[in-house]
């Protein structure tokens, strides 16, 4: 208790000019007791925050310490530096919260944008991409496509549901089709029953770098069938790109 009051006597000689510092402390003391503070406490912590034995305005050149605080000691340490004209400075010493607790949201490594990623089967055959977005997002994608797949051929073989709304745009074969392209994975589960185990290789925020990151990835990895030509694309992809760098140019795709 007698911490606050102090701290509101020295407050107000701070900031009161010397013929309302009367007036002001006459007002604290007054509060303090309608408080319920004891009168002779809220003296004692007057009289004594009003009694400091003159301070030496620092120089510029004044020392200045920095030091952790410690309850007791940090007081009778900035007094002593007060009377012999140093500045006295403390910080806060590491708590355990602010050891254990971080504030910073970490995100999954396949929450992340900018990625090279692979795609294993249980068979051994590996896909190796790139994306801008997030991992959890490029495959969603991948199983999109193969989702539209299944449909289609279903509708091909005359076992597809029928829904209500508009009939589909495409016939089954060319659905088909379209999803291969936008998918190497959908060729391969296609033809395999195996499960699919999506991973992030490396985290890339770099447009230029993902690419060759991903070349360099492709030529340790067992290809699916239908990648060996997209890796041939990638590689020429990858000398356009460092072409255009040396240029100062960005790539155009």
């Amino acid at each position: 208790m007698r911490g606050v009051i102090s701290g509101m006597v020295e407050r107000v000689r701070a900031i009161c000019d010397e013929e309302f510092l009367a007036k002001e402390l006459g007002h604290i003391k007054t509060t303090f007791f309608s408080n319920g503070y004891p009168a002779a406490l809220i003296s004692s912590a007057t009289t004594h925050a009003t009694a400091r034995p003159e301070e030496h305005v620092p120089s510029p050149t004044a020392p200045l310490l920095i030091l952790p605080y410690y309850n007791g000691l940090g007081e009778k340490i900035k007094r002593m530096g007060r009377t012999v004209g140093f500045q006295v400075y403390f910080k806060s010493a590491a708590s355990v919260r602010s050891i254990v607790r971080n504030d910073k949201v970490r995100m999954a490594p396949n929450e992340k944008p900018g990625v090279i990623y692979e795609i294993l089967c249980t068979c051994s055959a590996s896909y190796i991409g790139e994306t801008g977005n997030s991992l959890s997002h490029r495959y969603e994608q991948h199983l999109n496509c193969l989702n539209r797949y299944k449909n289609a051929l279903d509708d091909q073989r005359g076992l597809g549901i029928k829904r209500r709304g508009r009939p589909r745009k495409l016939q089954p074969n060319e659905a088909m089709d379209e999803a291969i392209k936008a998918s190497a994975i959908v060729e391969h589960a296609s033809r395999c029953d195996g499960q699919l185990y999506p991973n992030v290789i490396a985290n890339e925020p770099d447009f230029r770098l993902r690419k060759i990151k991903e070349v360099k990835r492709h030529t340790k990895a067992l290809l699916l069938p239908n990648d060996k030509t997209r890796m041939a694309n990638l590689k020429l992809s990858v000398i356009y790109i460092c072409s255009m760098s040396r240029l100062g140019r960005d790539p155009v795709f």
